[in-house]
This record gives C-alpha cells, sequence and structure tokens, in this order.
C-alpha cells in the first residue's frame, strides 16, 4: 500500500513539474517588481489544486502595515480567487475579476489572525488540476 502511495505521489510531481514553475516564475516576478515600491516578503508557497478546491493559509497581519497577497495560477486556470477572513470569518479583502493571477490589497485596522484562501474556480485543464503559487508581501 505504502510503496504504490508514493509512486502516485511521485508520479503527480513529475507531471506537475512544469506547470509549478509556470505558478512559481509568475509570482517570484512579481514579489521583484515589488521591492521597488518599498514592499517585503512575508511567506510564499505553492499548492497543487482540482476544480473547486481551496487552499486556506493562517498568518499574523498587523495593524496600520499594508499587505499584498498576490497568486498565479498556472495554464491549467482560467480563474483563481483570492479572499481574505478575519479571525471571525468575516471578508476583509477580495478579488472577484475572473484570471489566474489575481491580488488582494489590505490594511488591517486590528492586529490578529488572519486565514487566505485561494480557490480554483475555473480550469483549462482536460485532468482539472494545477498549480497556485501565492506570495504575501508587506510594507
Amino acid at each position: 500500500m505504502i510503496p504504490a502511495l508514493l509512486a502516485s505521489l511521485f508520479m503527480s510531481s513529475v507531471a506537475l513539474a512544469s506547470d509549478e514553475s509556470v505558478a512559481s516564475t509568475c509570482v517570484r516576478a512579481k514579489v521583484r517588481e515589488s521591492y521597488g515600491q518599498g514592499w517585503s516578503v512575508r511567506t510564499t508557497t505553492k499548492a497543487d489544486l482540482a476544480q473547486g478546491q481551496r487552499e486556506i493559509y493562517q498568518l499574523t497581519m498587523q495593524a496600520g502595515n499594508s499587505y499584498k497577497i498576490l497568486a498565479c495560477g498556472d495554464h491549467a486556470f482560467k480563474n483563481v480567487d483570492v479572499v481574505v477572513y478575519d479571525s471571525e470569518g468575516t471578508v476583509v479583502g477580495s478579488e472577484p475579476g475572473v484570471d489566474r493571477e489575481p491580488m488582494v490589497e489590505l490594511t488591517p485596522t486590528v492586529t490578529g489572525t488572519y486565514y487566505v484562501a485561494v480557490f480554483a474556480n475555473g480550469m483549462n485543464s482536460t485532468d482539472g488540476r494545477g498549480t497556485v503559487a501565492t506570495a504575501v508581501i508587506f510594507k
């Protein structure tokens, strides 16, 4: 059972390698562009998502700091959405556009725990999976 699971995971990672590169390269370019505007990197990550799936990240944001959540989906996506929730589950930021490179900017008025949800809301891929790279920057 375990060898079959490991083989399956290995094959999935091999198949996604080139698209992971597309998503990661895109988000790295956006982060580099932001340096000249005084932004710093808080975190970066990536997730493999299928149609309708989401990945949720928890982070602490400081009141008065400005934050941008940048995401880049690979070519498997038609639409990636980003929604930011406060600790009570209230939406405090979102990007409702239909594209694969959403960006949400916000300046919290309260220091606390926030949740960034990245949604796969439209796919081009016939197998229905893709990679989304996400970065949180601040100043």
